[in-house]
C-alpha cells in the first residue's frame, strides 16, 4: 500500500465514521506519522482543537474556513486571484470531522501531484 492508497483508505474510513479502523491506519508507516495524528480518536468524537492541531502539523501555510454553521469545513492554499489556488473542503454532522476530511483530501491532492 502506498501512502497515497492509505490516504484514500483513511478517507473513506473517517467518512463513515469507522474511528477504530481510522487509528490503525494512522499507525500505519503510509501516511507519514506526525504526532498530531495522535488526535485523530478526539477528531472523530468532535475536537476541533485537536483538528486545528493537526491541520497545523500536516498543513503548515495552508488555511481553514468553517463555513455554514460548523458543518462544511475547506481548508485552502495560494492566491485565487494569481490563478495560483488550491481548495478542498467537506461536509459532515461533525464539524471537526469536516475538517479532517478536508485535510486529508488536501494530503490526498498533493501526493496526486
Amino acid at each position: 500500500m502506498t501512502r497515497l492508497d492509505a490516504l484514500r483508505a483513511l478517507e473513506q474510513k473517517v467518512a463513515a465514521g469507522e474511528a477504530s479502523e481510522v487509528r490503525e491506519l494512522i499507525l500505519s508507516d503510509k501516511i507519514n506519522f506526525n504526532p498530531a495524528w495522535l488526535g485523530v480518536g478526539r477528531i472523530m468524537e468532535g475536537s476541533l482543537d485537536a483538528a486545528k492541531a493537526l491541520h497545523e502539523a500536516v498543513l503548515p501555510g495552508w488555511d481553514w474556513e468553517c463555513m455554514n454553521a460548523g458543518w462544511d469545513f475547506a481548508v485552502s492554499k495560494g492566491d485565487p486571484c494569481r490563478g495560483n489556488y488550491a481548495c478542498f473542503d467537506a461536509c459532515s454532522p461533525k464539524p471537526a470531522r469536516a475538517w479532517l476530511l478536508a485535510i486529508i483530501r488536501a494530503l490526498i491532492a498533493e501526493c496526486e501531484g
